[in-house]
């Protein structure tokens, strides 16, 4: 069996990338999602799962749709420092570390 190895990140983890990936939101940036979320709110605890969060600025935006009905978002990136960022952000974002959005 062959041992995987993880491909880098084309455009990186720079901390200027990720800086300029901050200004982020659902609302300019995933607008599309938001009416699938207001349905999502409809059921209680809805789950949303962010593949490739980067600095996690969407992750927490989606986080704050889906928090009153009890919802989570599990929010992943290959690069923990970007994911300390991450949580940081969604922290500061009044979001409760790990009952309304978790990291991996």
């Amino acid at each position: 069996m062959a041992t995987q190895q993880h491909m880098p990140y084309v455009i990186g983890h720079a901390p200027a990338h990720t800086k300029h990936h901050e200004w982020r939101t659902a609302a300019n940036s995933a607008p599309h999602l938001l009416p699938h979320l207001q349905k999502l709110t409809s059921n209680s605890n809805p789950k949303l799962l962010d593949i490739g969060c980067g600095p996690g600025t969407i992750s927490a935006s989606l986080a704050q749709h889906l928090v009153p009905s009890g919802g989570h978002v599990l929010a992943t990136d290959i690069a923990d420092d970007v994911l300390e960022r991450a949580k940081e952000h969604a922290i500061s974002q009044g979001l409760s570390v790990p009952q309304n959005i978790s990291f991996q």
